[in-house]
């Protein structure tokens, strides 16, 4: 059971990293419009706190979403399908 758990983490680090990237680059296509309009440095950290905000919020429901169904997976594997050793 230790060895799928550590495998679901590794999975969750790439699928962290590719959130991260995609996230990003969709929010600079997204935005570039605005990113063109600001002009003071005040608005450039409000725009980047609030992005960092969404981006935070949506990270953590990815995360527990990801191990409440990694979790699930892996229990039902271990307890009800694996072969028994007799």
């Amino acid at each position: 059971m230790k060895m799928s758990l550590a495998k679901a983490l590794t999975y969750f680090k790439y699928s962290s990293l590719l959130y991260a990237i995609v996230y990003t680059l969709y929010i600079l296509y997204d935005d570039y419009v605005l990113y063109k309009k600001i002009s003071d440095l005040s608005e450039v950290i409000l725009f980047v706190g609030v992005q960092l905000m969404f981006m935070a919020t949506y990270y953590v429901v990815f995360a527990f979403y990801f191990w409440v169904g990694a979790l699930l997976i892996v229990f039902v594997y271990h307890k009800l399908l694996e072969p028994k050793k007799i």
